[in-house]
């Protein structure tokens, strides 16, 4: 196999670090939409038992898409674009004449949350659990006996998930000089605002 040069590494990695920014923005703009939502239900629960159905739908689907977008960036597959594919291409590559100093920082940072979120972590194997027995699709031994996980990921887990994974795609933009307008960052801000704006509207 040839050896890639720089720009080539610089170029392939750019593609994977947009795919998981992209799931990122994705599963986080749900969990603000979540976390919007729990505060409607504490400081206004007049108004979100009188719209209860519309405020559940949201929390169903918002939490399939924190689930799912947690599971492309986390949980390793060798036909998906994850942190575990990102940290291989980076290692099977990694050449120190090439480095200015980035990708050492995006191989120390990419390693720093694979360990804290491993394969035999409880968030993972929670996180992999729901996926694949209740998102994904509908598991029959999951929907005939259901039973309550031992484990159960709260709001306070799923946030210091997003909050290391958006420090390495902040460090990724950086590093690897990816234009920002190719993410959804936008999102974050906008679609949230929107929501409050049409929340505010209710009576």
């Amino acid at each position: 196999m040839p050896e890639l040069k720089r720009p080539d590494i610089n170029r392939k990695l750019s593609m994977k670090a947009l795919s998981i920014a992209n799931s990122y923005v994705d599963g986080y703009s749900a969990l603000l939409f979540m976390r919007e939502i729990f505060e409607i239900q504490k400081d206004n629960p007049k108004k979100y038992i009188s719209y209860s159905e519309f405020f559940n739908l949201i929390l169903l689907v918002c939490r399939k898409s924190v689930i799912i977008s947690l599971s492309n960036i986390l949980i390793r597959n060798k036909d998906s674009i994850t942190l575990a594919d990102f940290e291989i291409f980076l290692e099977n590559n990694y050449n120190h004449e090439l480095d200015n100093g980035y990708y050492k920082d995006l191989l120390a940072s990419i390693k720093l949350i694979l360990i804290a979120y491993s394969d035999d972590s409880d968030f993972v194997k929670e996180l992999k659990f729901i996926r694949d027995k209740y998102v994904a699709h509908i598991d029959k031994s999951a929907f005939h006996s259901p039973k309550i996980p031992e484990y159960q990921i709260n709001m306070c887990e799923f946030q210091a998930a997003f909050d290391v994974i958006g420090s390495f795609v902040g460090c990724s933009v950086g590093a690897l000089g990816i234009n920002p307008e190719l993410i959804n960052f936008h999102l974050l801000d906008c679609a949230n605002l929107q929501f409050r704006l049409i929340v505010d509207k209710l009576e």
